[in-house]
């Protein structure tokens, strides 16, 4: 920056001593999380967002407003393009990324501790002064038409894009694979507006520090360059556009490509009260199944070398969960494998899974828990999504009891509910001959 920016102030601050962490308001409306560590020397980690994205604008402008960011990180900022940028800052370990999702909007990076005020410098220049460059605008035009021209012909890629525009109805604003031809969509101006429009009123925005920070010097940069954002107040809020997938029992088969091997996909869904307990309890569940999938799928019918369950339940735009069970094998053994499955589900459902198995991934939840509270990612995404979600972050402290807590009748419950054999997909992908 040509000179620092005329600066904000702390309005607020308040500390949180079991967590570490210290929050702040400013004046422009901006807030801030700051958790120092001492788990790497010279490592700083951000993450910043507030409700907002993509679907908060019309459907016409899907896609200006999905490649915004993206053009941006392209063109860069203030009289610097992405590869001026590159050269300036060689030598420095600075990455600042902008980003627009669906349901919300912001900003993430890292830096080291030396470059800590050049990296918010950089920060606040993606705010205020994004840059437009008709060449590279329809650079980044090209390189993505020739990236997503072949994907579809990827016998996989085809089979998932398909699967999706079936369970969500064809939905125009559910996801899938883009076309070369939506990308002849997006208007440089426009996307530009979106962006600005979006990054241009900071207002309500969190950013969340954590790695090596000293507090106190850290403040005034922060007043300077976080402070000084352009910012009124406004609502910020995401859009419901009523994606939701289709119920009962559905099941399709797609024939593409030449390889002799088949592809199984089976998605349960449904709206479910979201907590962060239950978030646990799916992801034991599907751990806990997991096991028994690797001793009957793989080991003991030797039908499948990879695959299995996967599980999420999310607040937004609607409580719900979805749980897909995958997984590649040989066309000839297609039924088998699903019948197996769905056999591993029910008998979860109505006697209950061994102790031993939830003993086992209680066990591994705990190592890995232990082994990621020492590490700046872990507490960059817990606080960050604490914030995002409003959950409680002091969730991250008491994971460890939690676990602890879950029980075999716990499991049974959560198979129960989220298992509901009277709405699924079945989708399998067959060669073509």
């Amino acid at each position: 920056m040509d000179e620092p920016p005329p600066a904000g102030k702390i309005l607020h601050e308040t500390g949180n001593s079991a967590l570490g962490t210290t929050d702040l308001e400013l004046t422009n409306g901006v807030t801030v999380t700051i958790r120092p560590t001492g788990f790497k020397n010279d490592e700083i980690k951000m993450d910043s967002w507030r409700w907002g994205g993509s679907r908060n604008f019309d459907l016409s402008n899907r896609q200006n407003a999905e490649n915004a960011a993206y053009l941006i990180q392209t063109m860069g900022v203030k009289d610097f393009s992405s590869i001026d940028l590159q050269k300036f800052l060689a030598g420095k370990t600075i990455d600042v990324l902008p980003y627009i999702n669906s349901y919300d909007e912001g900003i993430q990076g890292n830096s080291s501790v030396k470059d800590f005020e050049t990296f918010l410098q950089l920060v606040n220049l993606y705010f205020t002064r994004p840059r437009r460059d008709e060449k590279l605008f329809q650079s980044y035009i090209n390189s993505q038409k020739a990236f997503v021209q072949n994907i579809l012909a990827n016998p996989n890629a085809y089979f998932e894009d398909t699967v999706s525009k079936i369970e969500f109805n064809n939905n125009p604003w559910a996801g899938g694979i883009a076309k070369a031809s939506d990308f002849d969509k997006i208007n440089l101006d426009t996307a530009l507006s979106i962006y600005r429009n979006i990054y241009g009123n900071a207002y309500g925005i969190h950013f969340t520090f954590v790695g090596n920070l000293d507090i106190a010097k850290t403040k005034p940069l922060i007043e300077t360059y976080l402070g000084s954002l352009p910012a009124s107040p406004k609502e910020n809020k995401f859009s419901d556009r009523g994606i939701r997938p289709v119920n009962g029992i559905k099941e399709v088969n797609i024939k593409k490509g030449a390889d002799k091997k088949s592809l199984v996909n089976i998605i349960f869904n449904g709206e479910a009260p979201y907590s962060q307990q239950e978030e646990l309890k799916l992801k034991a569940l599907t751990d806990v199944l997991n096991i028994k999938i690797i001793e009957q799928l793989r080991e003991e019918m030797s039908g499948i070398y990879g695959g299995g369950l996967r599980g999420s339940l999310e607040k937004r735009p609607y409580n719900h969960y979805s749980v897909t069970l995958s997984f590649p094998c040989a066309p000839e053994n297609v039924d088998k494998l699903i019948k197996a499955a769905f056999d591993i589900i029910r008998a979860a459902q109505e006697k209950g899974i061994e102790q031993k198995d939830l003993d086992k991934v209680k066990e591994t939840l705990k190592k890995q828990n232990q082994d990621q509270m020492k590490q700046n990612d872990h507490w960059l995404d817990g606080l960050s999504f604490a914030w995002i979600e409003r959950n409680d972050p002091m969730w991250i402290l008491n994971y460890s009891n939690s676990v602890d807590a879950l029980t075999v009748l716990d499991i049974q419950e959560a198979a129960k509910k989220y298992f509901n054999m009277q709405n699924y997909l079945k989708a399998v992908l067959n060669p073509e001959k």
